[in-house]
């Protein structure tokens, strides 16, 4: 029976845990994320079947684990339970080649076939010998060890091996780096990874640690060839609220679909840099705005409503610039609109706010705002008053001319009241990088000491730009510090605190299997 190409993302509800599922078919969850946490990566391969692995029950099994289990250690008892004939339910041989991943920070990759019986733990000895930063990298072929290490071999297995080392040893490992060197071609400073152009759809998923909030989790999905899709993001907590451009199959109305038609277009290897290209920029926004709300969850708790709204907006989003270029040919493709910044000066309640966007090649069309209360608006320049203070999360997309869009989003706190600059002093706007805007804030007057400041002890920790941990914005603009983003800063083993969209990622699984052909080596 043919693989169906085009996959889509699913909410099921059949066991103890609800989890997301990405396959081709409502019963065919072939990878996905349950609601406590626990990721499964699919790595089935022609291969998987010629090293004498049976695919008997293989999507049952995976049904079944994602339903009922909550950590590896569970997911290694119920395989341990199914392959030794304990569970009787479960006719062999039973077959599975999958990657797993919990909220504790444990991640396993287990390769099961009758009775073979592997597992790949990146923590155990022999495995941080081979590599120290934990990875777990597959070969095309079942590695087959049992001393936990990998069969090294394969040249797509080498160059994932040799490019998460080499961007590790740079300056650390970003959700966007896993997109570019495992699920792509392309890495603007690194050799191709081992994605192939059978690739039809990828799982990348970002975990958290112990004692935080599963429902964080984040599932990144690109349906189609992941050079020719764009990830987007989802959570468990959005249930059955899924966008209808990744949870259908339909070709002319899913990413995946027009994944497909844009690998059709494909003129040569060089056509995958040039769509990536006009893709990235977009997707760049998406992981921005996901990295922002996670910061904020962690801090304040998991906000269903933001996921939801950054799932959809970012899901309608990418379609549509999609959709754009596949009406287009050769490399004649209209280009993405590219979005600097979201400027916000707000004044106590009110506030004003600019969308800095350009269009490579024509005009931009329009600027659509959610206001994070509820309220939409449009125009390049907005103003709008707020009911109460809090933090708003504040989206604008822009359209080009040829219907191509791209969006930004960022937060925004209005207060009650302004404190009005005295003796001598002046204001004026403080440049928020990693908000995507900026905020009116005091600053000393000429005939000020700097080192003299009057701030409230009860203000929000934040980060500045020289690595410091400061009380609130008021403490970091005394030290004359330029502000980086809220909360604590922190600092990873390759020294980025002034990257803090390359802090270290716990808990991804990257998913490079689900394959148009079932014969020969992919």
């Amino acid at each position: 029976m043919p693989v169906s190409l085009v996959h889509f993302v699913m909410y099921r509800s059949i066991g103890t845990y609800s989890f997301l599922g990405i396959g081709p078919g409502i019963k065919q969850s072939k990878m996905g994320v349950n609601t406590v946490g626990l990721s499964l990566a699919n790595a089935y391969t022609s291969a998987f079947i010629a090293d004498g692995y049976k695919y008997s029950h293989h999507q049952a099994l995976k049904n079944y684990i994602l339903s009922e289990c909550t950590d590896v250690s569970g997911v290694r008892r119920a395989i341990v339970d199914v392959t030794s004939g304990k569970a009787d339910h479960w006719p062999t041989p039973v077959s599975l080649m999958s990657v797993f991943s919990d909220a504790l920070g444990d991640m396993v990759l287990f390769e099961i076939g009758g009775d073979i019986y592997y597992e790949y733990d990146p923590t155990h000895p022999n495995r941080l010998e081979q590599f120290p930063l934990q990875f777990v990298v597959r070969d095309n072929d079942a590695h087959k060890q049992s001393d936990h290490r990998d069969a090294n071999g394969g040249s797509r297995y080498n160059r994932a091996l040799a490019n998460m080392q080499a961007c590790a040893d740079q300056d650390g490992i970003g959700v966007s780096d896993i997109f570019q060197l495992v699920s792509r071609d392309g890495h603007p400073f690194f050799d191709y990874g081992p994605s192939n152009k059978n690739t039809i759809a990828v799982l990348v998923s970002h975990g958290v640690l112990t004692d935080e909030d599963p429902r964080i989790t984040t599932m990144w999905v690109a349906l189609g060839n992941p050079d020719y899709s764009c990830f987007v993001p989802c959570w468990t907590a959005l249930e059955g609220d899924l966008s209808p451009r990744i949870s259908t199959n339909e070709p002319n109305l899913s990413i995946g679909g027009l994944s497909e038609q844009l690998l059709a277009m494909r003129v040569d290897e060089t056509y995958d840099e040039y769509i990536n290209d006009l893709i990235v920029p977009m997707e760049n926004n998406f992981v921005e705005a996901v990295q922002l709300a996670r910061t904020r969850w962690l801090q304040n708790g998991f906000d269903p409503e933001e996921a939801r709204r950054i799932h959809h907006q970012a899901s309608e989003t990418a379609f549509e610039t999609m959709s754009t270029l596949t009406q287009g040919k050769g490399r004649q493709l209209n280009q993405t609109p590219l979005i600097t910044a979201i400027e916000a000066n707000p004044n106590g309640l009110i506030v004003s706010l600019h969308c800095v966007a350009d269009d490579r090649d024509g005009s931009i069309s329009s600027y659509d705002w959610d206001l994070g209360d509820g309220t939409l608006s449009t125009g390049e320049f907005v103003q709008h008053s707020y009911s109460t203070i809090g933090s708003y999360l504040v989206r604008c997309q822009v359209s080009d001319n040829q219907g191509s869009s791209n969006s930004k989003w960022t937060y925004i706190e209005p207060v009650e009241s302004v404190n009005e600059p005295t003796d001598g002093g002046q204001t004026k706007e403080a440049n928020h990088e990693n908000d995507g805007g900026t905020r009116t804030e005091p600053v000393m007057g000429p005939d000020q000491e700097q080192n003299q400041c009057d701030c409230l002890d009860q203000g929000k920790p934040v980060c500045g730009k020289d690595g410091i941990t400061y009380l609130s914005l008021c403490h970091l603009h005394c030290q004359g510090t330029s502000y980086l983003h809220d909360g604590h800063c922190q600092i990873n083993g390759c020294g980025c605190a002034h990257r803090p969209e390359k802090a270290l990622i716990i808990g991804i699984l990257i998913l490079f299997g689900f394959f148009r052909t079932l014969s020969g080596k992919q």
